[in-house]
Parts: C-alpha cells; sequence; structure tokens
C-alpha cells in the first residue's frame, strides 16, 4: 500500500503547471520509440504543421530538435493551453504520417511530457536539443544536422519565421555572440541529460504520493539543471498550487560561503577586487539565484552590489560546473528541511531518487 492506496492504483496524469513567460522543455516520443520520422520531407511536414498551430496561439518557439524516434522543443508559454497547441500539432502529422505510409492507428506514444526548466539554463537546454543528433551518432557535429534549429542559430540556414533566434540569444546570455554560441554548444556535445531525456517522473509521483497522503495530486516538474533539482508542485484538495518559500536566511547563505572559503563577509561584501573574492561571491550568487531561486534584487542587496554584479557573476560561473556543485552543496548545510516544507520526505527515500546526487522536492506542503 502506497499512502492508503493499493499499488497497482492507476494515478491520474500529471496537472500541467505551465505560467505564462516561463521556459518549457517538451517531449514528445513515437509509438513504442520506433524509429517512425526516417525523411526530410517528413520532418518538413512537422514543422509546417508546428508552425500552422502557432500562429493560432501566444507560444514562442525557441529551438527544436525531430530525431526519428522523438523530438524536442523549447519554448516560452503563452496563455494558450499547451494542451491545444500540441493536440493540434501532433493531431494533424498522424493524420497526415498515417495517409502516407497507409498505416492505421496511434502515431504518438503518448501526451507530450513537459518539463520547466530556469531561464538561467537556457543555453544548456537549447544546447542539448541542437546536440541530439551528434548524441546519437547521425554526425559528427551539430552543424551538420538539418534535423534541428542549430543551422538557422549560427546563420547557415534562414530560421523559420516562428522560431526566435534573437530570443533564445538573449536568454542564453550570448546576445549577438553566435561564436561563442556555437563554441558552448560545441562543448557539451556529447553530455546525456538524464532529466531531459525523460526522468521517471512517475516513481518521483509515487514517492511523494506515499511521504505526504493521498488526497493531493502532482504537477509538472520545473527542474534547475546544473545543480540537478527537480521540483514538483502539489494540488490540494480545493485545487490551489502550493510552493511555500524558502525560509532561511540569506545571511546564513553568505555564512556559508565564508566558513567555505575563509573570506569574511565583510570582505565578500567589500568593493576590493580579486580571484579568492570573486569566487566566493560567486559561489553565494549560484546558492541564491540557481540553488534556492532568489532574484538578482535580493542578491544584490545582500552583497551589497547591484543587480548588474550579480548577473555578472552569474555569467561567469555558466561553464564553472564545480562551483554550481559546491553552491548546491553550502545551500544543503543550511536549509531549514526540505524548503520549508511543513513535514519531511523520508531521506531514505529522497536519496533513491534519480538522477544522482538525489534532487530535492521545492516546497511539498499538503493543504488542510
Amino acid at each position: 500500500m502506497l499512502g492508503g492506496l493499493p499499488e497497482n492504483y492507476d494515478m491520474p496524469r500529471y496537472i500541467r503547471c505551465l505560467p505564462p513567460g516561463s521556459l518549457v522543455h517538451v517531449i514528445g516520443r513515437y509509438l513504442n520509440r520506433e524509429f517512425l520520422v526516417q525523411h526530410e520531407e517528413e520532418r518538413a511536414s512537422y514543422l509546417r504543421f508546428l508552425e500552422r498551430a502557432l500562429k493560432r496561439t501566444d507560444w514562442v518557439m525557441l529551438s527544436y530538435g525531430l530525431m526519428s524516434s522523438h523530438n524536442h522543443w523549447g519554448a516560452i508559454a503563452g496563455t494558450t493551453p499547451f494542451s491545444q497547441l500540441s493536440m493540434s500539432v501532433n493531431s494533424s502529422f498522424a493524420r497526415w504520417y498515417n495517409r502516407r505510409h497507409g498505416r492505421l492507428g496511434p502515431v504518438f506514444a503518448d501526451r507530450p511530457r513537459t518539463l520547466l526548466v530556469s531561464p538561467t539554463d537556457a543555453a544548456y537546454l537549447i544546447g542539448y536539443h541542437h546536440n541530439n543528433p551528434v548524441r546519437a551518432g547521425v554526425v559528427g557535429d551539430a552543424t551538420e544536422s538539418t534535423w534541428t534549429s542549430h543551422r538557422a542559430y549560427l546563420g547557415l540556414d534562414a530560421a523559420p519565421p516562428w522560431l526566435d533566434v534573437d530570443l533564445g540569444l538573449k536568454l542564453s546570455r550570448f546576445g549577438d555572440d553566435v561564436a561563442g554560441f556555437a563554441k558552448y554548444v560545441g562543448s557539451n556535445a556529447l553530455r546525456v541529460d538524464p532529466v531531459l531525456s525523460g526522468h521517471d517522473m512517475d516513481e518521483d509521483r509515487r514517492t511523494l504520493r506515499e511521504a505526504l497522503s493521498a488526497a493531493i495530486e502532482v504537477g509538472s516538474p520545473s527542474c534547475q539543471l546544473r545543480v540537478r533539482r527537480l521540483s514538483y508542485p502539489v494540488v490540494g484538495g480545493d485545487g490551489v498550487i502550493v510552493r511555500p518559500p524558502w525560509k532561511g536566511s540569506l545571511e546564513a547563505v553568505l555564512e556559508a560561503v565564508s566558513l567555505h572559503t575563509t573570506i569574511s563577509k565583510e570582505n565578500i561584501r567589500s568593493k576590493r577586487r580579486s580571484k579568492e573574492l570573486s569566487y566566493a561571491r560567486r559561489l553565494v550568487v549560484l546558492a541564491g539565484c540557481e540553488v534556492l531561486g532568489k532574484s538578482l534584487t535580493d542578491m544584490a542587496k545582500l552583497l551589497n552590489t547591484s543587480a548588474e554584479g550579480v548577473r555578472y557573476h552569474l555569467r561567469a560561473s555558466d561553464l564553472d560546473e564545480e562551483s554550481i556543485k559546491v553552491a548546491a552543496a553550502l545551500v544543503e548545510v543550511v536549509k531549514p528541511g526540505p524548503f520549508g516544507c511543513d513535514r519531511d520526505l523520508p531521506q531514505a527515500k529522497l536519496k533513491n531518487l534519480k538522477p544522482s546526487p538525489p534532487q530535492l522536492f521545492r516546497a511539498v506542503k499538503r493543504l488542510t
């Protein structure tokens, strides 16, 4: 039994929680993971249906990768329900595909999965889409494939009118630096990400329901990719989504960084400059913005600097994986329980969750 439920209980689908303006990773798989899409004409048709559907919504497409067995999108959510967009694309393509191949039945395995991604991970997400053919061994470099939006980003092919390359580069913090973006994508060509490729969210949901109660439903998760964190909104009986904020003090984060680096809090907040001070400030900013989801303004006030100064440290940390891991570990030292939950999740269960290191659930709370 799981939280009063039989083990074979057929839980309903995830509730989609996609606020307008959020960055969304979409995964769509073809039936039985088969390699159904084999020809350029089929990919071109899929993109035509995508363009037609986008014109009827206010969603903004940033990137795509169309593989033979699945597809990925990166998009900015609009006010139009996601189901309206995805059903229009998938049902139209499925009918076209079945007519072309003289077949009956479903083309897609299920409805697409969605994952909210932190805007600070935009470059990582878009690069992940663009490197799909490289990871699959289809090409040696992302520029060699026409299956993704990468060539449009580099100006090698004309960008379709529905693909917002400029916004994608801006969110990725590259702006007009196309060469820098190309280098970044190339440097992460073979990286496999278990969250973006289809993390087992059903097992996470089962764990949450067991740990909390049967009287809750779990929404589609959000993630902070560089610190390996998944956050699941939980919906109570009255349908209100609860995400209690972290209740700890940012001063405690600064203290933890000070102890770790042996640099006083006063020096970290000072106007002095050195490599050691920059590193300490970067840890504070990463812990606050990346791990705890605090605003630039909050971190600027803590460090006695400007929002642009905080943004500088975020940009400087883009390729600094080690600092991100250290910042996440320091937050673990100071946070009061799993992000202000009123009931701790079993640590044994958290340790068994994938990917490794285990993700933490943000602000899980049952409504009364």
